[in-house]
C-alpha cells in the first residue's frame, strides 16, 4: 500500500470514529428534546445531520491550511469551486456553456416583478466588460456551484463586469463589490422578458 492510499484509509478511520461521535453527542444532548424524535428513524435527521457538520468541519479545516500556507480568501474559495466542479463531472455531470430560460422566483431576486423570466448563459468560459453577471447573495458552504445553485433557488443580486483577467490559473472578473473568481458567478443575463412580454413558451 502506497503512503498516499495508507493516509487515505488512516483518515477513513479518523472520519468514522468521529461521525460516531457527532451522532452520540446529537442523541444525548438534542435529539432527546427534539418534538420530531418520534420521526427520526425514519428521517434519519441524526445521521443527516452528523454528515453536513462532519462535512463542513472538513471543509473548514482544508480552508483554514490554504489561508495559512499564503492563499487568499478569495483563491481559497476559487479552488474550492474546482474541487466541487470536478465532483460533478465524475459524477457525470456537465459543465458546457449554456443559454437557459428560469423563471424567476422572488425569494431569489426582489426587483424583478413575479413571473419574469431570464435568459441566463450558464457557465461561461469568458465575460465582457459591461456584461450584467448573477453573484449569490451568500457566501458558498455548498456542493452547489454556478447554474446548479441558480437553478436549486439560491438568492442573487447582479453586478456589472468592469474587469476580466487571468492570474495563477485562475479566471477572474471585477465588479464594484471587488474580485470574483469566474466559476463562482451564477451566470451572465442575456435578457429578461417580463409577465407582459411575448411568451417564450
Amino acid at each position: 500500500m502506497g503512503q498516499l492510499s495508507k493516509a487515505i484509509e488512516e483518515f477513513q478511520n479518523v472520519s468514522n470514529e468521529y461521525y460516531e461521535k457527532l451522532k452520540n453527542i446529537l442523541e444525548n444532548e438534542y435529539c432527546w428534546k427534539c418534538p420530531m424524535r418520534s420521526t427520526s428513524s425514519t428521517s434519519q435527521c441524526r445521521e443527516v445531520h452528523a454528515w453536513r457538520n462532519l462535512e463542513q468541519g472538513l471543509d473548514a479545516g482544508i480552508k483554514n491550511d490554504l489561508r495559512q500556507s499564503g492563499f487568499s480568501s478569495i483563491k481559497t474559495e476559487a479552488l474550492a469551486t474546482k474541487v466541487r466542479m470536478k465532483n460533478i463531472k465524475k459524477n457525470g455531470g456537465s459543465l458546457k456553456e449554456l443559454t437557459i430560460a428560469i423563471k424567476v422566483d422572488k425569494d431569489q431576486n426582489c426587483f424583478f416583478p413575479k413571473n419574469s423570466w431570464l435568459i441566463v448563459k450558464i457557465n461561461p468560459k469568458r465575460v465582457r466588460i459591461g456584461d450584467q453577471v448573477l453573484i449569490s447573495k451568500k457566501n458558498f458552504n455548498s456542493q452547489l456551484v454556478g447554474s446548479c445553485a441558480l437553478l436549486a433557488g439560491f438568492p442573487f443580486h447582479l453586478e456589472s463586469v468592469e474587469k476580466f483577467f487571468h492570474k495563477g490559473g485562475i479566471r477572474y472578473l471585477k465588479t464594484i463589490q471587488g474580485f470574483i473568481p469566474l466559476n463562482n458567478i451564477l451566470g451572465v443575463l442575456i435578457k429578461v422578458i417580463y409577465p407582459n412580454d411575448a411568451k417564450i413558451i
